[in-house]
């Protein structure tokens, strides 16, 4: 179905999500993970600006510089980001990632890691429980503290 298309009282048509109030000013409503924004302004131009402004600062806050980014530098945008669970299961999430993941493979290039190289990754977690007789808990964690694994998945990686 086709958007309607709006326009304001001086015959400026209104883009998606934009609103003149009662009282001549502007409205700007937006969505951020479910929850609901308003910026507002006197003119249509100025309110033309601030969503500019918000929609550059919103791009660089999610999306910084993809080639520069790491797997930690996701999981902190994830974790300040995660809302709707309980604190409880943040904590252990939060424990789980830096206990096990954060030293090994989070230092690797976003861009550069591939569903193969996760996969890898797993793979050789079990190898060292079923090789050790050891529970899977337990491998993660020595896996934690071994060092040949990141040298190995980078060197692939980047080929």
């Amino acid at each position: 179905m086709k958007e309607q298309i709006r326009f304001d009282s001086q015959r400026v048509r209104l883009r998606t999500g934009e609103y003149e109030r009662p009282d001549k000013r502007y409205e700007y409503r937006y969505t951020v993970f479910g929850k609901e924004y308003s910026i507002y302004a006197k003119t249509l131009a100025a309110l033309r600006e601030k969503e500019t402004k918000l929609d550059s600062i919103e791009q660089n806050r999610l999306n910084p510089t993809p080639y520069a980014t790491t797997v930690n530098n996701v999981y902190d945008v994830w974790k300040a980001l995660k809302r709707g669970i309980r604190d409880n299961t943040l904590q252990n999430y939060c424990y789980l990632y830096e206990t096990y993941v954060k030293d090994t493979i989070g230092g690797l290039y976003i861009s550069t890691v591939k569903k193969s190289d996760i996969k890898r990754y797993f793979n050789y977690l079990n190898s060292i429980s079923l090789s050790n007789g050891i529970s899977r808990t337990n491998a993660i964690s020595a896996a934690s503290t071994a060092t040949s694994f990141p040298a190995t998945l980078a060197a692939s990686s980047t080929a």
